[in-house]
């Protein structure tokens, strides 16, 4: 078989897997939230500063079944096909790779959380979500508290997106985050889609669109809305 026989038969093969796992109309969409918990969230760690937003609100106001998670074990792979699993949280790195950082803000509980494996690698994502290998993954991460980090969170967010996709490649990861004032109109745009059955390439169209209406220092945020997804993915894609 030829290398454009196999690039041809991985497009039917992703697009297949889209067609077979269409939530059904008569049923909500699913969110799993990957986030600290609801007051860690409203704090600030380090120099990363929480939006505030309550996304678990968000999303159910938008008619989603929501499913709230503080750890990830990548032993126990997530066993329910979500519309879309939010990852909002700081986002650290070693010398190796980014991750996501889960732990309470604190030293002493924050070194006691980080035993339990609260640092979520893009590797453990992928073992997580190993049962629901074609979700939308929306990594999110917060306002670093200067604009002159937010290249360095930028690179990072990008790898961390581009080592899941290559672990998962019948996903869609879209990267958000590192805006104050992104997490409302951008949840909501992507709820809406999703609730409607829009596609991935206009949903993506779409998001690029109004953030790059922001000014200021916010700009280079929200002007690097980035997604990952293998291009039968993006051109066949319904949300859903």
């Amino acid at each position: 078989m030829t290398g454009q026989e196999n690039a041809d038969v991985s497009a039917l093969d992703l697009a297949a897997l889209g067609q077979r796992n269409r939530r059904p109309k008569n049923v909500p969409p699913t969110v799993i939230i990957i986030a600290p918990s609801a007051a860690v969230q409203y704090e600030s760690r380090g120099s990363h500063h929480q939006s505030g937003v309550d996304l678990a609100d968000l999303y159910a106001s938008c008619g989603f079944d929501i499913r709230l998670v503080e750890s990830v074990d990548s032993r126990k792979p997530f066993r329910l096909s979500p519309s879309l699993v939010h990852v909002s949280t700081p986002l650290e790195s070693t010398t190796r790779a980014p991750y996501f950082d889960l732990s309470a803000p604190y030293s002493e509980s924050r070194f006691a959380s980080k035993s339990r494996g609260f640092d979520l690698s893009a590797a453990a994502l992928a073992q997580w979500l190993r049962e629901s290998p074609d979700c939308l993954v929306v990594l999110d991460p917060p306002y670093p508290g200067s604009p002159l980090d937010i290249p360095e969170q930028l690179l990072r967010r990008n790898l961390f997106a581009a080592q899941l996709l290559a672990q998962l490649p019948a996903a869609a990861i879209l990267g958000i985050g590192l805006n104050e004032y992104h997490t409302y109109p951008s949840v909501d745009l992507l709820a809406t889609a999703v609730r409607e059955g829009q596609t991935l390439a206009d949903t993506f169209h779409m998001l690029v669109r109004r953030r790059l209406s922001w000014t200021g220092p916010e700009w280079l945020a929200a002007g690097s809305t980035a997604l990952f997804a293998a291009p039968a993915t993006y051109s066949t894609r319904v949300l859903s």
